[in-house]
């Protein structure tokens, strides 16, 4: 679905990123983790064409892409999710309208859609709430429901689940793969749980000083590691994750939006 050659990320004369070769199927997972200054979110960041990275090429769906030239086209095919969710004044229904009203959506199908999207991250009750009123849970399950509302082609996600209340995660955590693949979107995440890892990808890549030095399926690379920074996100995340409980399916809605809005 993407691949890009030669990423290179460079700022103040400092390598930020070095990537010889990274491929994303579509429909699959990707987690990134590493230690702390590995490049993880210059990473996500790259990919999704918001930094000053450069590529020898970068080929999303078959079709050449030119960056920066091509950043707006990549915008309106793409959702992000930051670490420090941002909302807009105005209501909370407003807020997952946005997105649909910036590709010509009528307000009519956009609203139908922005609470199909509310009623899924259980954030239904707050359409009519101001965004600025809502707590860091509240807030990061609204910005979910807008990063999806559009059936994005790749959805990037930079730590998502950070400002959850324990009920609100385990729910998401559950669902964030349905959700993904009902409106046949890829994802690939910075993340620093164990958990999230382990019941959501089905590809990891490790990275370490800018480089990818492991990638591959996360059962094969978490059942013997070898670097210090696996061995300890091996131990402590084994020694304190405890899988949520199942929660119910809540998918019956509008329609989406059509792929090409």
């Amino acid at each position: 679905m993407l691949t890009v050659k030669e990423l290179r990320l460079t700022i103040n004369k400092r390598t930020i990123l070095a990537i010889p070769e990274f491929t994303v199927q579509r429909g699959e997972f990707t987690a990134i983790i590493g230690p702390n200054g590995a490049g993880k979110s210059s990473l996500l960041r790259a990919l999704g064409g918001l930094n000053e990275a450069r590529f020898q090429s970068y080929i999303l769906e078959g079709s050449v892409r030119r960056l920066p030239k091509d950043r707006l086209a990549l915008a309106r095919m793409y959702s992000h999710v930051f670490q420090a969710p941002l909302l807009l004044s105005g209501t909370v229904l407003e807020n997952v309208c946005l997105p649909l009203f910036l590709r010509g959506i009528s307000r009519k199908q956009a609203k139908e859609n922005a609470l199909h999207w509310l009623t899924i991250t259980q954030a239904e009750p707050l359409a009519a709430r101001s965004a600025k009123t809502l707590s860091g849970g509240e807030t990061a399950r609204v910005i979910l429901a807008r990063a999806l509302v559009t059936k994005p082609r790749i959805v990037f996600l930079d730590e998502p689940f950070t400002y959850l209340d324990v009920e609100a995660r385990a729910y998401l955590l559950r669902h964030l793969r349905e959700w993904l693949a009902l409106t046949g979107t890829t994802g690939i995440m910075v993340s620093h749980d164990y958990s999230e890892v382990a019941l959501l990808a089905d590809r990891l890549v490790v990275m370490d000083k800018g480089a990818i030095v492991e990638d591959g399926e996360p059962a094969a690379i978490l059942a013997a590691p070898t670097r210090p920074f696996l061995c300890d996100f091996v131990s402590l995340g084994r020694a304190t994750w405890h899988q949520p409980r199942a929660l119910p399916s809540r998918l019956n809605a509008a329609p989406l939006p059509s792929r090409d809005v």
